[in-house]
């Protein structure tokens, strides 16, 4: 079964934009972010209407920062982590965008990169769409846990959910950043028993995702083909935990010393390997 969708055309990222609170502000990646309220209300009463402030608000510096109307944009595919991707319909309702609703977690930002890059691609008229993703720690407590003014411990192996919200711009054509083929994963339910511990919990089926996106190796093939090989074929779950040591393969060098590194564009460049050629890999040991 092949997983992996290729699609026709390069979609492109035209713009993008993140907005945060009070701890991704001051996180390592506190000064990369568009905006952040340090409050995390983002001017709002409840902590739901922040959450769905946020995403209007991402989608808004997006635009901005091509000068860019809502009236162009002709897809919208949003999700949060609250019922009914309220907090996604709440506050990008004003924009009028022909909307898509997607709920998956922790995966939303992808899903919703994968869904709108498919529509793009299968559209004879269709050429330019926003996705926007977000959540908030202390809705995301109430609506998972325990709310935070109930004062109860987190227990130890409890993830700690962001205050913040992503938004991109995507557009068919080829760019510095492009989407050009994804793969879904599949639902694995693993051996956690702990209800605290989500990313535990979703670890299994990432392992899933990530392994199978590797393929095997073609006689001829592409330098990211040959970088999924080298993966599959040295994390194989079927072998020894002592014989398994995941590799990333950054080249290869041919008979005589010639050294090739891969670097942009690895979908569009084509690889031949023979007998005596010698792949340069990054691994633990």
């Amino acid at each position: 079964m092949n997983r992996i969708t290729k699609l026709r055309t390069p979609i492109s990222f035209k713009s993008w934009a993140a907005v945060g609170g009070y701890e991704e502000r001051n996180g390592p990646l506190g000064e990369k972010f568009d905006f952040c309220d340090l409050s995390d209300k983002f001017g709002q009463k409840t902590w739901e209407i922040a959450e769905a402030e946020m995403g209007r608000v991402a989608l808004n510096i997006s635009m901005s920062k091509v000068s860019l109307s809502h009236d162009k944009i002709e897809l919208l595919v949003a999700g949060d982590l609250q019922n009914q991707c309220v907090a996604s319909s709440t506050g990008l309702s004003s924009f009028g965008i022909p909307f898509l609703g997607v709920y998956g977690a922790c995966s939303t930002c992808t899903e919703s990169l994968m869904t709108l890059a498919s529509f793009i691609d299968s559209s004879e008229s269709m050429s330019l769409g926003a996705a926007v993703t977000s959540s908030h720690n202390s809705a995301a407590e109430r609506q998972f846990r325990t709310p935070i003014e109930y004062g109860g411990q987190r227990a130890k192996t409890a993830q700690w959910t962001s205050t913040a919200a992503g938004a991109f711009i995507l557009e068919r054509g080829s760019g510095d950043v492009m989407i050009t083929e994804y793969m879904p994963g599949r639902i694995v339910d693993g051996s956690t028993s702990d209800g605290a511990n989500m990313g535990g919990a979703m670890a299994f089926a990432a392992f899933d995702s990530i392994s199978s996106y590797f393929e095997e190796l073609p006689c001829e093939c592409t330098e990211a083909e040959l970088i999924r090989a080298v993966w599959k074929a040295s994390s194989d779950p079927s072998l020894p935990s002592e014989q398994r040591n995941p590799a990333l393969a950054l080249g290869y060098v041919k008979p005589g010393g010639r050294v090739t590194f891969f670097g942009s564009k690895q979908d569009q460049k084509t690889v031949k390997l023979e007998a005596d050629d010698k792949i340069i890999v990054f691994a633990a040991h």
